[in-house]
């Protein structure tokens, strides 16, 4: 699921470039098709690489919304779908998910370790998504997330 949202946030980065540089033409997007693509690269991609992947993606997307002369309707539609509309559309399943394992888990006689691996990858998926919602610019006319005083790129590249 994270790797879905930073993909999608990756596409977004690279569509405000174009739209900030003029290169942009709108076409029908094949949505189905694109979720396929991104899923196929990042199966098998650790979480950990993921996390990072999504908050660059997140950052880079942020820093092309800043830079952009103008906020066109266009521009907005891709930083909301990609951003605080595409959380709220995948949370509620997310949360289900991770309801769903602490149940399997219960009933399971599986390895306590393993039990415990995929309740920690739950966890930080949803974490991870959950913190995403509540830093997304809940304006269009925000640059910066929401309770933070540097772009979203400042503390990850001390971390990474």
């Amino acid at each position: 699921m994270l790797g879905h949202i930073g993909t999608w946030m990756a596409e977004a980065g690279m569509v405000l470039e174009q739209i900030r540089f003029g290169t942009y033409h709108a076409v029908e997007i094949d949505v189905d098709a694109f979720n396929a693509r991104f899923l196929d690269a990042m199966r098998d991609v650790p979480l950990a690489v993921v996390r990072a992947q999504s908050a660059a993606s997140r950052a880079r997307m942020l820093r092309h919304w800043a830079a952009l002369p103008e906020r066109t309707p266009e521009a907005e539609r891709w930083v909301r779908k990609s951003g605080p509309e595409h959380y709220d559309e995948h949370l509620p399943r997310l949360r289900e998910w991770v309801a769903e394992i602490d149940q399997g888990d219960r009933a399971s006689s599986g390895s306590e370790r393993n039990c415990r691996r995929r309740n920690s990858w739950a966890l930080a998926a949803t974490t991870m998504v959950e913190a995403l919602m509540a830093t997304a610019p809940t304006a269009m006319v925000r640059s910066m997330p929401q309770g933070v005083r540097t772009p979203a790129a400042t503390g990850m590249a001390m971390t990474l």
